[in-house]
């Protein structure tokens, strides 16, 4: 994958990044066109285990 789109849209990717049975509170795409490589992030807001989590991820290099 060389951008986190290549994993499928926000809410297919949210399985790789959401445990199950975690309450989900916001989740939007971030789009990065400023910089030298247009990057796409996938931002998720969540509760689990009684800890609340705010998550951001990418995709860089095919990592």
């Amino acid at each position: 994958a060389q951008d986190i789109s290549d994993l499928g849209s926000l809410r297919d990717a949210a399985s790789l990044f959401i445990p199950g049975g975690a309450t989900l509170y916001a989740a939007r795409t971030i789009k990065l066109k400023k910089s030298d490589i247009p990057r796409t992030y996938y931002f998720y807001e969540f509760s689990a285990q009684d800890r609340h989590v705010a998550l951001e991820a990418a995709v860089s290099q095919g990592k």
